[in-house]
């Protein structure tokens, strides 16, 4: 059997056709304080999408780590919002994410003058907010499936985590 004898088949009108991503960075977490990025994109209720990667620069904090997951993830809704525009679905839903630092950055009108490349990154994300591209929503670390592509974990933790990441056993 190929894989186009077993098409992906998502229903009109049940309620279930829009798109979520959840993203997120360990900051530091590497012996040469470099981090580790990831983000799930799931369509109903499905992983589609996902890409976990270890990043090549040190940040100062955690935020700058969680704003390089946060625009990655933004191209990445970006390119799903055009397939949900094809197949007619409807729009992309909302970007999950455990900071509230970039959260917030995606709302205020200042630009931060420390880093140029922090006010580009910030300054993407703003831009998909207003133009209803993503819609940043905060969720819980404890609650975050985003969690197993970038941090050990224990195995109970990780057995919590296993069927929205990977689907059900």
């Amino acid at each position: 059997m190929v894989t186009h004898d077993r098409p992906i088949v998502y229903r009109r009108g049940n309620g279930c056709a829009y798109c979520i991503t959840e993203g997120d960075a360990a900051w530091a977490n590497k012996p040469d304080q470099t981090n580790f990025h990831g983000w799930f994109q799931y369509m109903c209720d499905a992983v589609v999408d996902w890409r976990s990667f270890s990043g090549r620069q040190v940040h100062s904090s955690t935020r700058g780590a969680e704003l390089l997951t946060s625009v990655d993830a933004t191209h990445a809704v970006i390119a799903q919002r055009t397939s949900l525009f094809e197949y007619r679905l409807g729009p992309a839903g909302p970007m999950t994410l455990d900071s509230t630092a970039t959260i917030g950055g995606t709302t205020k009108d200042n630009i931060p003058k420390k880093s140029r490349h922090e006010a580009i990154r910030i300054a993407i994300l703003r831009q998909a907010t207003r133009d209803w591209i993503i819609a940043p929503t905060y969720r819980n670390t404890n609650d975050m499936s985003a969690d197993v592509l970038t941090k050990v974990m224990p195995l109970a933790k990780l057995l919590y985590f296993y069927p929205r990441a990977y689907g059900k056993l």
